[in-house]
């Protein structure tokens, strides 16, 4: 096992003030990672207090949700975690969940990352619905690795992509990795890695958990093995 580190995380400084002020203009608080939910432990206080007092707080997966849990509990009086289907865990999955329980006009706040993806905004304008972002921490590319590391990973049989972002890095340092048998935490993740880089992962995990994406690679090794001892290396069938 060898891993690649293809992200450097820091947390933006807000201040409070624009905090408040974001929060209160808006119905609701959404979320599409943990690393917003951690940007958004600063303002813990003023958050709990939003919540209870009506706001609504969403979050793209079942992971986003354990860790806005783990930051600020569950206050008495606020509203349940807002999350989508397990199947729709995406950007537009949330959208459309926030969409059915807002209505047209709704206001989002999307708590998120300086390289966001769109889909959730896009998603709720296209419903009707407001969307602005707060950025709230910063995923910059890490120096690339070295040849000698390049060397030691371009022949690696599995690969795990954490985020569109992983791939595309990757893939710039590594392009022989889009030969690997590729396993993809989500499925967002899944179709951009085909719709940019042209192949389509192998797995794809239910959910961020360890479990789920175990599983996920535990399955595409299963299905690559298969492949091999159906089809030896220089048969035809």
């Amino acid at each position: 096992m060898a891993e690649l580190p293809t992200a450097s995380l820091t947390l933006t400084e807000v201040a409070h003030t624009v905090f408040d002020v974001a929060l209160r203009e808006a119905d609701a608080l959404a979320f599409t990672s943990r690393h917003g939910v951690r940007g958004a432990g600063a303002f813990a206080s003023s958050l709990v207090d939003w919540w209870v007092a009506g706001g609504r707080v969403a979050a793209v997966g079942a992971a986003t949700q354990r860790a806005i849990l783990a930051e600020l509990g569950a206050p008495a009086g606020a509203t349940p975690v807002l999350t989508p289907p397990a199947a729709a865990s995406t950007g537009a999955g949330l959208a459309d969940a926030l969409a059915a329980a807002l209505g047209p006009g709704g206001r989002v706040l999307h708590a998120c990352g300086a390289h966001a993806r769109p889909e959730l905004g896009d998603t709720l304008r296209d419903r009707g619905l407001s969307c602005a972002r707060l950025v709230l921490y910063r995923n910059d590319a890490p120096a690339a690795p070295s040849r000698a590391r390049v060397r030691a990973v371009a022949g690696i049989p599995v690969v795990y992509l954490a985020a569109p972002s992983a791939a595309d890095r990757l893939f710039s340092w590594v392009p022989a990795l889009r030969e690997a048998t590729l396993v993809a935490i989500g499925p967002t993740t899944a179709a951009h890695v085909e719709s940019r880089h042209g192949v389509t992962p192998s797995a794809v995990a239910q959910d961020p958990s360890l479990d789920a994406v175990a599983a996920a690679i535990g399955s595409a090794v299963t299905a690559a093995q298969a492949a091999l001892t159906t089809d030896p290396p220089g048969t035809t069938s």
